[in-house]
């Protein structure tokens, strides 16, 4: 069983994830937090697999949360703005998915999730990514979303 919190200043945003996670029973909600002070005291008192993340919220960042967590969990990054997804992946972010959340997207955040923090032995033997997946590559002059099968391996 996965052990996730909801870190969002906006209750109807946490109101939906919690809907959403209905339809995976292999993940409980620990705790909900509405901006730092409150996520820290929550992952501080609460064993947590994984943190489902909103970044702009007041007082200070999803970025500057996982900054002051000595051990930060999994996470995934949940904003309204796309312009977040590149740093999410910085920070190695296990996803980034844009509001408002879509079942399907949301669903394979919670396959990622499970991927990422269940060992082989529960039986999680799912890849983390598909090939229809977009990453994007930053060059110095421009950023380009491309798709993970249009990238070629080297062998």
């Amino acid at each position: 069983m996965l052990r996730v919190a909801l870190i969002d200043d906006e209750p109807l945003a946490r109101q939906r994830l919690r809907h959403l996670l209905k339809a995976h029973p292999g993940v409980t909600v620990i705790g909900e937090a509405d901006g730092r002070d409150s996520a820290l005291e929550l992952l501080l008192r609460e064993r947590t697999d994984a943190i489902f993340l909103d970044i702009e919220m007041p007082g200070a960042s999803g970025f500057e949360l996982l900054r002051d967590l000595e051990r930060p969990p999994k996470a995934v990054i949940v904003t309204a703005h796309a312009r977040h997804a590149i740093h999410a992946f910085e920070i190695e972010a296990i996803d980034c998915i844009l509001k408002p959340v879509q079942p399907a997207r949301f669903a394979q955040a919670v396959r990622r999730i499970e991927s990422a923090c269940l060992p082989a032995s529960e039986g999680r033997t799912d890849p983390p990514y598909s090939a229809d997946d977009r990453i994007c590559l930053q060059t110095p002059q421009r950023t380009l979303v491309v798709t993970l099968s249009s990238i070629p391996l080297l062998l």
